[in-house]
């Protein structure tokens, strides 16, 4: 019989190996497992998943400028699409990705820790509720499909908004009424 001990480590790292033991080879008796390190905090390698939150802006002038992420005193200068970043200037968004381990010395005087990022959701736009995915039409219906696969009815959808069936928009507000803000997001 082999038992195996797996330890869990930060937020969104597969757990990993830190004892094996095989009983049928080994007669002697147990010894505990391991001890893990002692941590001062989370520890993320640099290629570890994980996600940050804020509100998306642009630093510099474009076409060279850098988007970045900051919140509560923390940013990031986001790598990966400038167009999907150019679309949501200004917006409180949650990102994933990763941290590249590398630093943008052209975002701000002392640089910023670049995140690289895979996925984004758009969570508020001007502090008011926001959500985003693919607008889709049933028959009579516009549906918007968010990215875990759900499904919202939109009773409202603004006539300007129709043009972008198949394409990833945002609204605000409730959606028991029209949106307050509205729009399309990326190329």
């Amino acid at each position: 019989m082999v038992a195996t001990l797996l330890l869990g480590s930060c937020r969104n790292a597969p757990p990993r190996e830190v004892a094996r033991v095989d009983a049928a080879s080994d007669s002697s008796p147990a010894a505990p497992p391991a001890a893990a390190p002692p941590t001062t905090g989370p520890q993320r390698s640099a290629a570890a998943p994980d996600s940050v939150r804020g509100v998306v802006s642009l630093t510099g002038a474009q076409p060279h400028g850098t988007y970045v992420l900051e919140h509560a005193g923390t940013a990031f200068a986001l790598v990966g699409d400038t167009s999907l970043f150019a679309s949501i200037n200004g917006f409180d968004v949650r990102a994933e990705g990763r941290r590249t381990g590398r630093i943008n010395e052209s975002a701000g005087p002392r640089g910023l820790p670049e995140f690289d990022v895979t996925r984004l959701f758009v969570r508020a736009v001007a502090g008011e509720p926001a959500i985003d995915g693919i607008l889709r039409r049933e028959g009579a219906s516009w549906i918007l499909v968010l990215a875990d696969g759900s499904r919202r009815t939109i009773p409202h959808l603004p006539a300007a908004l129709e043009v972008h069936e198949n394409r990833r928009i945002y609204l605000t507000g409730s959606l028991d009424r029209p949106p307050s803000s509205y729009g399309r997001i990326g190329r």
